[in-house]
């Protein structure tokens, strides 16, 4: 396996210290690197939720006791027909390199930014410690 770059040397109170960049392994071993696909939202076409959508105001055709016509404007939830006919999904080429907690974040970032929470509002605020990947985490979204 070769390294990104040679190894670096540095003095840290007088101490010289090897810092070894980690490995990189072959782009032939990356593509067949085994990954379980995460799905961020399931569309209505595929037997997902309606949820996501404002609702929208829709004018309605509705009978009164006496059975006479009157048309209403209503506020319903958005339509199937408005909602994407494709999954969202992570491309594989980053979930396979997602860790549980990343993937995890990814699923709570997504569902936060479209709405799908359930509190008033859309986005959210990441922070966590240094070096778990939060860069890695807000890519996909």
């Amino acid at each position: 396996m070769a390294h990104r770059h040679p190894p670096l040397l540095t003095h840290l109170y007088g101490v010289v210290l090897t810092n070894v960049y980690p490995q990189v392994s072959s782009s032939e071993e990356d593509d067949d690197r085994p990954f379980e696909p995460l799905i961020l939202w399931v569309s209505p076409e595929f037997g997902g939720e309606l949820q996501g959508l404002p609702d929208c105001k829709q004018t309605v055709t509705e009978h009164d006791e006496n059975g006479l016509e009157f048309t209403t404007t209503k506020l319903l939830p958005a339509p199937a027909s408005a909602y994407s006919k494709q999954n969202s999904e992570v491309p594989a080429v980053l979930c396979k390199w997602l860790r549980p907690h990343q993937r995890e974040g990814v699923q709570f970032m997504y569902e936060c930014v479209q709405g799908l929470r359930g509190f008033e509002g859309s986005g959210c605020i990441l922070a966590d410690d240094m070096g778990l990947g939060k860069t890695l985490q807000v890519h996909p979204i």
